[in-house]
C-alpha cells in the first residue's frame, strides 16, 4: 500500500488525502472485489461481507495514513 502511496504522491501530493486514496484502491482490489464474488457465489451472506469489508477499510485506511506519515523519499 505504501508503494502505491509512493507512486501516487507526485500526482496527488503528499498527505492524508493521498494515503486515503491508496487505501481505497488497495481495499477495492484486495477486499471488496473478492467479497463481492463470495456473495454472488453464495458462499457467505451479504451482511457478513459488508461488515467485514467495512472493518477492513477502516484498518487499511489507518495503516495507509500511518505508513504515509513515516514514508520518506530516498
Amino acid at each position: 500500500m505504501i508503494w502505491l502511496y509512493a507512486v501516487a504522491r507526485p500526482r496527488f501530493g503528499a498527505g492524508v488525502k493521498t494515503a486515503v486514496i491508496t487505501a481505497l484502491g488497495c481495499w477495492f482490489i484486495g477486499v471488496a472485489m473478492p467479497n463481492f464474488e463470495n456473495v454472488l457465489a453464495g458462499r457467505f451472506s451479504a451482511r457478513l461481507m459488508v461488515s467485514g469489508s467495512l472493518i477492513a477499510l477502516a484498518g487499511m485506511t489507518v495503516a495507509s495514513i500511518a505508513g504515509a506519515a513515516v514514508y520518506k523519499e530516498a
